[in-house]
Order: structure tokens, then sequence, then C-alpha cells
């Protein structure tokens, strides 16, 4: 498993994320040519959701921004999983999966953030 620090898993991390949020900016018909399209998605989100991030403070309101499917990223569990497992390049234990799918939202939300600076 790679771990989440390594360059290979960043670069695909980054990779997957900027796809779905080129597909969130076609939605609202924004180039994002010299744009930080993770600053702009948090944007996005706190325009959608105010009293959300107000309540439950930036990486919270995210984290629920993106659990109520705010951007095309997987939710399914089993769709979760297969994502992880391509982005690790390998096959997670069965307590990895478990761990994956229990804290998706709010690592995708903190890779967001962190990016986004």
């Amino acid at each position: 498993m790679k771990n989440t620090n390594s360059k290979e898993f960043k670069i695909a991390l980054k990779a997957y994320l900027l796809e779905a949020i080129h597909s969130k900016a076609e939605d609202y018909a924004v180039d994002l040519e010299g744009v930080n399209p993770f600053a702009w998605i948090i944007s996005i989100a706190k325009d959608e959701l105010p009293h959300e991030f107000q309540r439950r403070g930036e990486q919270g309101g995210l984290e629920y921004w993106l659990s109520v499917l705010g951007l095309n990223i997987e939710y399914y569990y089993a769709d979760i999983i297969a994502v992880s497992e391509m982005l690790h390049d390998c096959k997670l234990s069965e307590k990895e999966k478990n761990l994956v799918c229990d804290k998706w939202f709010a690592f995708i939300a903190a890779k967001i953030l962190q990016y986004s600076k």
C-alpha cells in the first residue's frame, strides 16, 4: 500500500480530484485557467452550504458538502474501495476497506484544503 504522503499517491489523488473539479466547472460553465481549482471548489461549496461552514467550520463544512454529493466523487462503498485500491495500487484488507470508507469524505476534504493553499 502506498503511503498517502508518497509522491505517486499525491499525483494520482490530485489527478482524480482535478478531474472531478473540472467536471463541476463545466456544470458552472467556468474556465479554471489561472485559478487554483481547489480554492475555487471550496468557494463553490461555501456558496452552496454557507450554514454548514458556519456550523462545522471549513473542514467539517467541506466534508458535509462532499458527502451530499457536491462534487462528482465516489460515494458507494464498492466504488470508494475501487478508487482507493487504484490510488494505493494494491488490494486493501477488510480492515483497510472499512477505514477507507469511514474516513473517505473527511480525507478528501482535508486534501482539497491542503491543495488549496
